[in-house]
């Protein structure tokens, strides 16, 4: 994890990332796509897309192995 200057661990905001990307056209169907194609490509047998909707408290979890 990144640190900032007092060797504080900094957890990255998800939100502002997210807005960002999409600022510049890259969406979420894309980007869940690369990491599918990453994987593949990694050699990955398994890739686990697991889908949680529960307003901001949404996540999606992406594993592979």
């Amino acid at each position: 994890m990144p640190q900032n200057a007092n060797g504080n661990e900094v957890i990255p905001s998800a939100r502002r990332l997210i807005k960002s990307l999409r600022d510049m056209g890259y969406d979420f169907a894309s980007a869940v796509a690369d990491l599918v194609d990453n994987s593949i490509e990694a050699g990955a047998s398994l890739v686990a897309i697991d889908v949680e909707f529960d307003g901001d408290d949404s996540w999606v979890r992406i594993a592979d192995s």
